[in-house]
């Protein structure tokens, strides 16, 4: 699966001794995670068609698009100790640390790369993306 491998070439630098995630393991968490993600997207789209583009926010120069992008990583904007971590995420727990949750699902939205102008081959737009649930493409 191919959100599976890319997960487990994750890691945690933030620990002393990195630990890398069993994807298999959070298998139905990414999946649900990145397709989650795009139908709110084309909600989204749907809705800018039909109510037509907001205004960009005051002072910060971002458009709806971005805000949008942003939101879905605030929503998992945590900070855990080192313990939790370690002993919850990656070695008991069926869910990935948020912060895996939130660039592991919009590195695969080509959306997010278009809006934020991230080179082809950067961190945050791989050439490989995963897109369906079983292979990647």
């Amino acid at each position: 699966m191919c959100f599976a491998r890319q997960y487990e070439n994750f890691n945690n630098k933030d620990l002393h001794k990195p630990l890398t995630f069993d994807g298999t393991r959070y298998a139905d968490e990414i999946t649900c995670d990145n397709v989650g993600l795009r139908a709110a997207y084309s909600a989204f789209q749907k809705l800018m068609k039909e109510k037509g583009e907001e205004k960009t926010l005051s002072g910060l120069g971002l458009n709806s698009e971005k805000v949008f992008f942003l939101s879905y990583a605030q929503a998992w904007c945590v900070n855990y100790r080192q313990p939790t971590l370690v002993n919850h995420y990656y070695k008991t727990g069926k869910h990935p640390a948020a912060r895996f949750r939130i660039v592991g699902t919009l590195r695969n939205a080509p959306e997010f790369a278009k809006v934020f102008n991230c080179p082809l081959g950067s961190p945050m737009n791989p050439e490989e993306k995963c897109s369906r649930i079983y292979g990647s493409g």
